[in-house]
């Protein structure tokens, strides 16, 4: 796949002027970087750099706090048992970890339950078979995390069965709202609450801060909960600014320095040894482990090992997460061999496979579009034949909005802009392929087509490149969504034919030794050893990052390219 350099949009010179007025000690790149983050006064930048408790935002803010902790003040008082409802995926999984260690410090643990829905048989969010668990098992009060926003039926049913539901979400709002006690989502209409994205886990921490202001339980007592939350706005790939970015340098300093058993196992099973634990740590390594549970089992396999610090099933996520990545290369092989003409003809990729693993869909469809760059539904049947589909997207392309066109075909449905899951009514299959193919055909733009690489800013050498300015923009993680690694472009530099090789399993990679006439650095392209013919022959336009490189005790600075032009 060919991506086009696109840089970002440069600060005035006024701006940079002022800014380097600010801080006299900063360079010109630096005071790039930071305007472009919107990073213009003393205060924004103390707050970004230095992350403090005292900075999150008051839970008050958020729509409806106070009347759902008046009812959750209420049950405790009158003895009533609450069910935490949480969805199946790392985001809820990790919200039922964190809610239900505070409440059940907090009050008889008899008063306290979780519910997590089979992925197969109940499929997302909140279902009727988990409203008659509660209506069987006497709870009064549910409240969901991570779901709910969508399910007006099952909502109406629990009303009817007595059961107050407390919603927090954090998945967009429908146009019609369930019949809730009260909805906590900092993406309601109404809502002033000044950061909107965060994680499902975030919304539900949100509510336990709350509490425990109104019980005037010390902060303390919430820190050993910011790791999980930070596993989740990673997992989640929500943006990593505002609340969730400072949620997430609070939480990797806990998780780096003091974390959970549980958490310390799963460290020890997916994280290189004296390596600090970085959000790229937790998308490809400890998410993917605490979703292995619900994707190959039930979720609440991970609620049981977290809460009683039960090493051997923690160990087992980690043969369920081998498991899962074995039927995953085979789906993607399936799809390759029998859909690539198919998806190649269309402005969406949709695949459908009888016998799929309905619990691997998703990260199947995020490889799909990797490869096609479209965006991208897989559906499958399940034992109780029903087919779900999962969907993902590429960079910019409202994905909600598109689904949202076909909802007539769906029996349920939820998400945001970059991925959501549903399942179909019977017999609608090729009416939603042909939906969904008409409304992406009708909605993306030329752009959104056309894979792109944004970088910071173009250099002229690579003098700016030292280990000081490495050390300012390793401050700017984490990185993620909306706060990526600074992306630098430079043209015209030559590879050393000597040192520059093929390396890695299968020669895939590529070990370059480049040159800007006076200065050199070792770089490495991660994928790219098919142009080395070309690459020791021409010129060539790169864009990078910049790393620190640690082989044998010995550190030095090295470039990671993410793209080579060839100056043919």
């Amino acid at each position: 796949m060919k991506y086009i350099p696109i840089p970002k949009p440069l600060p005035s010179k006024q701006e940079i002027i002022a800014l380097m007025k600010l801080y006299p000690k900063i360079s010109y790149e630096t005071a790039v970087l930071l305007l472009q983050r919107g990073l213009d006064t003393k205060e924004k930048i103390q707050k970004f750099f230095h992350p403090s408790t005292s900075n999150l935002l008051d839970p008050f803010l958020m729509p409806n706090m106070k009347k759902a902790i008046d009812r959750i003040i209420r049950a405790i008082s009158n003895k009533e048992k609450i069910l935490l409802y949480g969805d199946y995926d790392v985001d809820g999984t990790t919200s039922i970890i964190m809610a239900y260690s505070f409440f059940s410090k907090t009050f008889p643990e008899n008063q306290i339950g979780y519910y997590i829905p089979t992925r197969n048989k109940e499929g997302y969010g909140v279902s009727i078979q988990g409203i008659d668990y509660a209506k069987e098992n006497d709870y009064s009060l549910i409240i969901t995390f991570d779901c709910g926003i969508s399910d007006i039926e099952p909502v109406n049913y629990a009303k009817e069965k007595g059961i107050d539901v407390i919603i927090t979400d954090h998945h967009n709002p429908p146009p019609q709202l369930p019949d809730a006690y009260t909805i906590i989502n900092p993406k309601l209409p109404e809502s002033k609450y000044p950061y909107k994205h965060l994680s499902g886990c975030a919304v539900g921490f949100k509510l336990i801060q709350a509490f425990a202001q109104t019980h005037n339980i010390e902060f303390n007592k919430l820190y050993e909960y910011l790791d999980i939350v930070a596993i989740s706005i990673a997992s989640d790939i929500v943006p990593l600014t505002g609340e969730n970015r400072l949620l997430c340098q609070l939480g990797l300093e806990k998780l780096n320095n003091n974390p959970s058993p549980a958490l310390q196992k799963l460290k020890e099973l997916s994280v290189p040894q004296d390596k600090k634990v970085t959000i790229e740590n937790i998308t490809f390594g400890i998410g993917p482990r605490i979703n292995a549970a619900g994707r190959m089992q039930h979720a609440s396999i991970v609620i049981e090992a977290f809460y009683n610090n039960d090493m051997e099933a923690i160990t087992s996520l980690n043969q369920m997460n081998d498991q899962r990545k074995s039927q995953q290369h085979s789906i993607e092989k399936d799809i390759l061999e029998n859909f690539t003409e198919k998806i190649q003809s269309k402005n969406a990729a949709i695949v459908y496979g009888e016998n799929w693993h309905k619990g691997i869909i998703g990260i199947v469809a995020s490889k799909i579009v990797e490869r096609f760059f479209k965006p991208t539904v897989v559906l499958t049947r399940d034992e109780y034949g029903k087919i779900s589909g999962s969907a993902r997207t590429v960079n910019d392309f409202d994905l909600y909005y598109a689904l949202s066109k076909c909802k007539h075909c769906f029996e349920k449905f939820g998400g945001h802009q970059a991925a959501a899951g549903f399942t179909l009514k019977p017999n609608h299959l090729q009416k939603f392929e042909e939906c969904f193919e008409n409304a992406v055909e009708q909605t993306i733009t030329q752009q959104q087509k056309q894979p792109k690489l944004e970088y910071d800013l173009e250099l002229k050498d690579f003098d700016p490149l030292t280990e000081y300015f490495n050390k300012i923009i390793q401050s700017f993680a984490p990185f993620g969504p909306e706060n990526p690694e600074p992306l630098f472009y430079i043209k015209n530099i030559k590879a050393h034919p000597h040192h520059t090789k093929p390396v890695g399993k299968n020669n895939t990679h590529l070990k370059l030794y480049l040159s800007d006439g006076k200065n050199y650095f070792n770089a490495i392209a991660f994928n790219q050893a098919n142009i080395y013919p070309d690459v020791i022959k021409y010129p060539i336009n790169i864009i990078f990052s910049l790393q620190e490189n640690i082989w044998k005790g010995i550190s030095q600075l090295q470039l990671n390219v993410k793209l080579i032009e060839i100056e043919k």
